[in-house]
This record gives structure tokens, C-alpha cells and sequence, in this order.
């Protein structure tokens, strides 16, 4: 079985004392630590493996936390990794300084050990929640220029979204927000089974066909529809999946 992977914090402060004290308080949690002791050093750690958060001290010579936190704000692969400053400034000006150079939230020192957890906890969750949409973006724009129509409905038939080729292909022009497909596809093409048959996803045909006759204006169209369905971990129906396959001009027999 894999392990779950462990989410990396980049801990940074010139003084060791505070690193220690960080470790004492996060290790247990089951984080994976990475320490670094100058803001050159982070900027290195941080282009080798991108950590999902780092805790970075304000006060550090030769290079300040607000400087180290402006060049990976500046730099597209590092801007969005969540980055708490570690302050024992307090005046308003020092705040606002931070959060014009882009952090995402403050901690006080001396650290406060329940304030600590819960802060790194509710960024770390953030993160987790904005690489999952951005993963989930990723895989739109693939599914999008995939040249096989894709349809996802939800578990009421529902069109969620659709790619480009099943745009092209079902009726170019027209606008599928809401539209739930079983009606669409009654409404417009012969379907091999009939629509109560279909309406219950989780025991409805793997595949199906539907075909409509040519016109002056448009082709014939004949294709094979095959249908998988997605549960949740509760075994409840997420979202179907619909694949179209063009059979026009072949000898597939409905059914």
C-alpha cells in the first residue's frame, strides 16, 4: 500500500534556537521539516523541491524575510507556496509591509504553540485545496482539446461540462449549460434504448448509440456512446462520464 506522502514545511531563522523550538512543536505532527538558517539558503531549498509552506523569520541579515519573500513572489514557480512571516515586530507598518510583498499570514514571536498549529493546519488546507483546482484546471484544458467528444453529467443527467469535440459534434452553437442530456439526446438523435432504461445511471447500459438522418444542412450522425459512472468513497454517484465514438458509415448494429 503507499504511504500517504507527508506535506513539507521550510522553516527559516537565522537563530537555531528558534528552528529547534519550531521542530519540537511541528515534528510530532507528522509535517516533514526542512530548516534553513539565511534567506540565500531558503531561495535554494525552495528551487531545489518546492515545500507546501514556509515559516519565514522577518529579522535575518543579509537578506530580510520581506526580501526573500518578494523574489519568490517575482519568481511564477514559487509565488504560490503559502508563507507566514515570523515577527517580533508588532507595529502596524511592519504588518503592512509584509502583506504588500504577498504573505499570507503573520505569527507572532514568542511563538504560541496552539496558535502556531492551527495557522500552519488552516494554510497547509488552503494549499491542498488551490494545487487540487489547479491540477483539476490542468486536466480541463487536456480534456478540452482532446479531439474524442467527452460529456460529464451530474448523477441527474445534468450536463456539467463538456470538450470542444462533443460541442462540434452534438450541435455547434447551442448552449449546454443545464441541459440534461438523456432529454437533449431524446429530443434530437434515435437512441438505441429507451430513455428509462438510461435514466437510472448506476444500472443503465454501458453503451448505447445514437444516430440522427442527414439534411440539406448537416451529415448524418451515428455514434457509439459508452457511459461510466463515478461514486464517492461513500459508494454514492458523483458525476457520468460520456464518451462518444463516431460509427457513421460503419456496420455497428444498435444495441
Amino acid at each position: 500500500m503507499d504511504s500517504v506522502k507527508k506535506q513539507t514545511l521550510l522553516c527559516v531563522d537565522d537563530d537555531k534556537k528558534n528552528l529547534e523550538l519550531l521542530e519540537a512543536l511541528l515534528s510530532p505532527l507528522g509535517y516533514e521539516l526542512q530548516f534553513s538558517e539565511s534567506g540565500a539558503e531558503a531561495l535554494k531549498r525552495v528551487a531545489e523541491k518546492a515545500p507546501d509552506l514556509i515559516l519565514l523569520d522577518i529579522m535575518m541579515p543579509a537578506m530580510s524575510g520581506i526580501e526573500v519573500l518578494a523574489k519568490l513572489r517575482s519568481n511564477e514557480k514559487t509565488r504560490s507556496i503559502p508563507v507566514v512571516l515570523v515577527t517580533a515586530l508588532h507595529a502596524p507598518e511592519d504588518k503592512a509591509r509584509g502583506l504588500k510583498a504577498g504573505c499570507d499570514d503573520f505569527i507572532s514571536k514568542p511563538f504560541d504553540e496552539s496558535e502556531l498549529i492551527a495557522r500552519v493546519r488552516s494554510l497547509l488546507k488552503i494549499s491542498s485545496y488551490r494545487d487540487s483546482l489547479d491540477e483539476k484546471e490542468k486536466l480541463w484544458n487536456i480534456i478540452h482539446g482532446m479531439s474524442q467528444p467527452l460529456i460529464v453529467c451530474r448523477p441527474d443527467w445534468v450536463i456539467t461540462n463538456l470538450n470542444q469535440a462533443a460541442h462540434r459534434y452534438l450541435m455547434p452553437g447551442t448552449e449546454f449549460e443545464n441541459v440534461n442530456f438523456l432529454d437533449f439526446i431524446f429530443d434530437h438523435y434515435t437512441v438505441s434504448v429507451p430513455w428509462n432504461e438510461l435514466n437510472d445511471c448506476t444500472s443503465a447500459p454501458k453503451k448505447f448509440q445514437i444516430e440522427k438522418k442527414g439534411t440539406e444542412r448537416s451529415a448524418s450522425q451515428h455514434a457509439e456512446v459508452n457511459l461510466e459512472v463515478f461514486e464517492n468513497s461513500a459508494h454514492e454517484v458523483v458525476s457520468i462520464v460520456l464518451t462518444l465514438r463516431d460509427i457513421a458509415g460503419s456496420a455497428g448494429k444498435k444495441g
